[in-house]
């Protein structure tokens, strides 16, 4: 259920795009430091449009999921060329100039009404996230995002905490404090009302705004401090229910969207739940995509990755052992694929309310099943053509398992994979602490 806010910028005016858009960071700049000048195609922006609440969601979105530095930036710079001129020429903007005419487009609300309030909190978040980031990949990943350009930049009007960072760490802080987007948008109505995450910031920003003494703003460091111990609480009190793709601790490696499907029943059947472990099930495509994606996640991230493979692929198998760091694990499922794993009474019990749901009237028996000198995907599609449903698929059949699955279901590969992933956690996840 959405917190009770005790405003709602739904009600605020639309935004007036107005050509001097340092009116609209408020606190942003020091007050005795000169405005920079921009370029003239931000100047003259009055005729551009503003992002629709669909764009400023997938926007968002972005900025929350789990990527890489250099690849949400990415995001941004597409984001801001859809709403400019083509002469504008994004890719050569600095950082700041990037961040303004950021947060010129994406960020708050042009309005007198609790704007400073509004303001704070949105820079808040957008800081916060960025340290987050800092937390879960390592430098290179940061220097991979790096301009040469942007090293020489003078970027003493971001506030940033004072932290033990490296050049390009500093300056990814920095561009989060310059591109701020009206995060307080999230507590209104909009495509993002029944999204976990928007909730969980919607209600820090509430915290925010009501709850800190205004005097703590002149010092960024404090600010910091506190802000960032009332996320933390925050989302320990809330991770149960937000996926785990949004400030993950754990990443999992699948070959395909069944494992994606699974391993989260697995888990609650067993009495778990991977939202509440920070776990990411990424989807990859195939064994060779598990492995290019562990080759390039475990250069730049420090999280613990765990590689899920059928057993049918052993070369893909070996390159990621020869490359396995000491936190990452490889998890093979001995019965083939994953819808091998499960016994083929529970088998037969879930495919048959498969075939219910699809309207086949004629059951498969656990003896067409059992007596078959096939494997279990070619048997499947063999019996599935017999009776006219065409190819057997994998994803609809996960997605009765989902909702029918019970702990005795649970195949023993299932409880390997959750057991893995267990022990990860109770060992501790290691961040970093910059």
């Amino acid at each position: 259920m959405r917190p009770a806010l005790l405003y709602n910028t739904a009600k605020l005016p639309r935004r007036k795009l107005i050509p001097n858009l340092y009116n609209e960071i408020i606190f942003l700049l020091k007050p005795d430091q000169p405005k920079p000048a921009l370029r003239s195609f931000i100047a003259d922006s009055a005729n551009h449009r503003l992002p629709t609440d669909a764009e400023l969601w997938a926007l968002l979105q972005r900025l929350i999921s789990f990527e890489e530095p250099d690849a949400r930036f990415g995001d941004t710079k597409k984001a801001l060329k859809k709403l400019l001129p083509k002469s504008a020429a994004v890719e050569t903007l600095s950082l700041e100039e990037h961040g303004y005419s950021f947060s010129h487009f994406f960020g708050l609300t042009s309005t007198d009404v609790q704007t400073e309030q509004l303001s704070r909190a949105n820079f808040l978040v957008s800081l916060i996230l960025a340290y987050e980031d800092l937390r879960r990949f390592n430098k290179l990943a940061f220097d991979a995002w790096m301009k040469t350009g942007w090293r020489d930049e003078n970027l003493s009007e971001a506030r940033i905490p004072k932290l033990r960072l490296s050049a390009s760490e500093q300056c990814w802080l920095a561009s989060a404090a310059l591109a701020v987007p009206d995060w307080t948008r999230l507590s209104g109505s909009g495509p993002w009302s029944d999204d976990p995450r928007a909730d969980f910031v919607a209600t820090f920003c509430r915290h925010v705004m009501f709850d800190f003494d205004p005097t703590l703003w002149e010092d960024v460091d404090k600010l910091f401090d506190k802000g960032f111990a009332l996320w933390i609480e925050h989302l320990q009190s809330v991770r149960a229910s937000i996926p785990g793709t949004f400030l993950p601790q754990i990443i999992v490696l699948a070959e395909g969207p069944t494992e994606a499907l699974l391993l989260p029943a697995f888990a609650n059947a067993l009495g778990l739940n991977l939202n509440s472990m920070a776990t990411h099930v990424e989807a990859c495509g195939g064994a060779q995509q598990v492995v290019k994606q562990y080759l390039n996640w475990k250069e730049v991230t420090v999280l613990p990755i765990v590689c899920l493979l059928d057993n049918d692929v052993s070369e893909a198998r070996e390159i990621i052992n020869d490359s396995l760091r000491a936190q990452d694990r490889v998890v093979t499922v001995s019965a083939g694929e994953i819808e091998d794993s499960f016994s083929a009474p529970v088998f037969s019990r879930l495919l048959n309310l498969y075939l219910e749901r699809v309207g086949c009237l004629e059951p498969i028996k656990l003896d067409e099943l059992t007596n078959s000198r096939l494997s279990r995907i070619d048997t499947l599609n063999r019996l599935f053509k017999q009776r006219g449903l065409g190819s057997f698929d994998k994803i609809g059949f996960a997605e009765v398992v989902v909702e029918n699955l019970e702990r005795q279901d649970v195949p023993e590969d299932g409880k390997r994979i959750i057991g893995v992933l267990t022990e990860i956690q109770d060992a501790g996840v290691k961040l970093r602490s910059p």
